[in-house]
């Protein structure tokens, strides 16, 4: 029995490229590739790649390359990035690089992008942390600037641009669509003034995206941007069976790991400065990550994190964000080897034959 509501929500599958011991640099890139092409084949709206430096939590540095080639290896669903994170990258370079993807993709690239947060990646790029909001900002003025039809014209705290044509262009007006990641709730208030739409963090509890898509509305909205058309997209945690009892199961493996990782993760991602200081402007990421938070187990993820469940448990809870104005879910799964390649695709194919028919878009129909 299908959920009551229904409703068009585009279903995604995450990459984050997490380096396994034992295997090859290769070995973790054919994986995730091949997860594209079963998700593709499955009916997925797209894929979302993330952006990691210096250790084997993800080891795609450069989104836009591993793009392109997906774009060539596919033929319908959507290329996402997960997000780039500015400060990194200077935004003449990071437009020119996004406008040759949308236009090899035929279109079909989304952009997140993001401040970004590890202590250990500004420590290696010697850069600080606390200057990362403001060339974040100053990066995504620019990078509308370059997608446009005018040079661009900009002076600003990190960069000075002058009468700078920046080719090619890509084939969405305007450029890719933009999306913000968000842990705190002032980075979505923040953007939301700009009327970008978010990817809400991994671990925020359900209550917490609703909170957060009313926020939204409401800043874009009182900055007079539509917001008939929301935009924005959450990352969860799939764990789908074909009953609860089957679900539940996964879930326990799936804490335990999620669990044991975070506390290593959490230790080597913490935003400090070089100088072992907490950087200014992450206090909200410090008290989510670094806190009680951390001692969490599988009831809270299976009552408030996760989509998870049966077919018929998973349908409700993504009801419940597509009437909240989500038009975007995006599924992590099951790092290898903890899950095998087979654990994750079974996931996709009971969620694409079970749940996803509930939600159509029009591209999706239009596809079959």
């Amino acid at each position: 029995m299908l959920a009551a509501g229904g409703g068009s929500v585009q279903f995604h599958t995450f990459h984050l490229a997490n380096w396994p011991d034992g295997w090859t640099h290769k070995q973790v890139y054919d994986a995730e590739l091949d997860m594209v092409h079963y998700a593709e084949d499955l009916g997925y709206d797209g894929a979302w790649i993330a952006e990691h430096h210096f250790r084997n939590y993800g080891v795609i540095p450069n989104i836009m390359p591993f793009a392109a080639y997906v774009a060539a290896r596919t033929t319908r669903i959507k290329i996402g990035s997960a997000i780039v994170v500015l400060p990194f990258h200077h935004p003449l370079r990071a437009a020119e690089d996004a406008a040759m993807v949308d236009l090899l993709s035929g279109g079909r690239l989304m952009y997140g992008f993001g401040r970004g947060y590890q202590g250990i990646e500004f420590a290696g790029f010697d850069m600080r942390l606390s200057e990362a909001r403001d060339r974040t900002d100053e990066a995504i003025d620019i990078l509308r600037q370059a997608w446009s039809n005018e040079p661009v014209n900009h002076k600003g705290q990190f960069f000075e641009i002058e009468d700078v044509n920046v080719l090619p262009k890509p084939i969405q007006p305007g450029g890719p669509p933009l999306f913000v990641a968000s842990v705190s709730p002032e980075t979505i208030g923040h953007y939301a003034k700009k009327g970008i739409p978010f990817i809400s963090d991994p671990i925020a509890t359900r209550g917490r995206c609703m909170r957060a898509a009313e926020e939204w509305k409401q800043v874009a909205a009182e900055n007079g941007h539509d917001v008939s058309k929301t935009n924005y997209g959450s990352l969860r945690g799939l764990i789908i069976g074909e009953t609860d009892e089957e679900a539940r199961e996964i879930g326990e493996k799936a804490a335990a790991s999620q669990k044991e990782n975070t506390t290593q993760i959490n230790k080597q991602s913490a935003p400090l400065e070089k100088t072992g200081e907490f950087a200014a402007g992450y206090y909200y990421w410090k008290d989510r990550y670094l806190g009680s938070n951390k001692e969490i187990g599988t009831d809270f993820f299976w009552d408030r994190i996760w989509v998870a469940g049966g077919p018929e448990r998973v349908r409700s809870i993504v009801q419940e964000f597509a009437d909240a104005g989500y038009e975007h879910m995006l599924f992590t799964l099951g790092h290898y080897p903890t899950f095998s390649m087979e654990d994750n695709k079974r996931r996709l194919k009971i969620f694409a034959e079970q749940v996803m028919p509930h939600f159509q878009t029009k591209d999706r129909v239009a596809a079959k």
